[in-house]
Parts: structure tokens; sequence; C-alpha cells
């Protein structure tokens, strides 16, 4: 087990992830700026199932739920009387890309099967939030049924507004194949027009990043891509052959187009 003060201290530190994942720190902008915020809870909330069950008592695990919560319904409360706010989770496996890709986010899905630490996310964290949407119209608490990403790009197509994304995850970046939207990576907002600028990000036209991690991979989500293909070697292929890009004839596609609509969702 671990000790009261290193409990603390590893309490901080998850609540310091979970509070710069919601908060911009280098000046960029802030959330005001958009009329709809939707959060991806499975990328914000993955670090709260990095823990190990024998180190944490039960009342532990709790204390650090409850300090979570508190960080989520102070940013909730920060902006909900100016903007549209959708919280999307899932905490579950993702079975369409799973029946892609069968190493999908595989290990971080494995650690939402630790039905310990879901139980107590769903009746601290989630219930919660639910609670709180029912007493403030402008707050949505949505259950997807697979992967958060799908609901956001449905939803994202049916709206004129000016929309932001909060998540961790690069997948999420694929949306701006589809819309001009922003993504706040609990670093920084990035969207079509700056994207390019981030030195982990493709320099590649819009409309070709699902193929760029079509074929870099994204070691976040434990795809791989194509071997020895990095960013570098991504951007110059893909630069060169845009146009064989888009009809699916360049050669160096064939072993990974069958993977090709975990990140064309347009085509799903």
């Amino acid at each position: 087990m671990l000790t009261e003060e290193e409990i603390s201290k590893e309490i901080e530190w998850r609540n310091d992830v979970i509070y710069k994942s919601l908060t911009p720190y280098d000046g960029s902008g802030h959330f005001l700026d958009y009329d709809e915020i939707k959060m991806d809870m499975d990328s914000i909330c993955s670090i709260l199932f990095h823990i190990d069950s024998v180190d944490w008592s039960p009342e532990q695990k709790t204390e650090l739920m409850k300090t979570i919560v508190q960080t989520f319904i102070q940013f909730l409360l920060t902006y909900i009387e100016n903007n549209s706010i959708t919280v999307y989770y899932n905490l579950d496996d993702y079975k369409i890309f799973k029946s892609i890709y069968p190493d999908w986010c595989k290990e971080r899905l494995s650690r939402y099967h630790n039905m310990e630490i879901r139980n107590i996310v769903d009746k601290i964290v989630i219930s919660k939030l639910k609670k709180l949407s029912e007493m403030k119209h402008n707050i949505t608490v949505k259950q997807c049924e697979d992967s958060p990403i799908l609901d956001i790009y449905k939803d994202m197509n049916n709206t004129n507004k000016k929309v932001v994304v909060i998540s961790r995850d690069p997948h999420m970046l694929c949306l701006l194949a589809y819309k001009d939207i922003s993504i706040f990576n609990g670093r920084y907002f990035v969207d079509r027009n700056n994207y390019f600028m981030e030195k982990e990000y493709p320099s590649v036209h819009h409309a070709l990043i699902p193929a760029y991690f079509m074929i870099s991979g994204i070691k976040r989500n434990e795809y791989s891509g194509l071997p020895k293909y990095g960013k570098k070697k991504t951007d110059k292929l893909i630069n060169e052959n845009k146009i064989d890009v888009i009809k699916q004839t360049l050669p160096e596609l064939e072993s990974v187009n069958k993977y090709r609509k975990i990140f064309y969702l347009n085509e799903l």
C-alpha cells in the first residue's frame, strides 16, 4: 500500500492532469469563444484508470474521484452560462474500431474492464455530471454506444455553430478533414489554420489527415501503421502523391487501406 503522503501526491498529480486537460495555459485562448463545447471524457478520464488496486484503498479511490469531479464541475460552471456543453463518454469497448483493427486501444480498453474503478467513476464522476445536467439545460451528458469520436463526428455535422472539442486523443484530428472546428488537446487549440505548425501533427492538407494517421500510425491508440513511416516520411509520401492517395492507388497504401474506415469516418 502507498503511504498517505504518497496517495496525496498521486491525487494531486492526477487532478492536475485533468485540470490541464481543461485549461489552456499558454495564453492561446479560452472556451468562451465557442458556441458549443464537446468533451471527450474517455480521453480526459483515462488517467483515472491507471490505478493499481493493490496500492489504493477504496476510501482513497473515492477521495480521488471526489477531487476530480470538483474540477469538472468548476470547469462546467465557468462556461455554462455562455456555452452549450456536451459530455461524451463510453468507458467501454470500441467495437467498431476493434472489428477493423483488433489491437486498437487494446491496453486502454482493457483498463476499462477494471469494474471497481469503473463503478467508482460511474457513481461519483458521471452521476454528478448527470445531476448537474438535470439542473442546467446547457449541459448534456451523452453515453456513447461506441467510441465518442463517432458521436462527436455526427453531432458536429448537424450544427453551424462554432465548435471546440476537448480531447487528448490525436485521433480527433481526423475530424478536421470534415469540418473546420477547433480541438483543445490539453496544451493548445488547433484547427485547420494551424495544426500543421505543431511538430507532432501532420504537415499535409486537412483533407488528407486521415491518410496520414492510417500510414504513420497512432502510438497512443496502439495502431502501428506502416513500418518505418514516421512523421517526415509520411508527410513526404502524401505531399508528393496527393492524387494517388485520394484515388487509393498508391502502392504503399495496399497493406493499410483495410483500416481506412477508422480514420475516414465518413465511410463508416
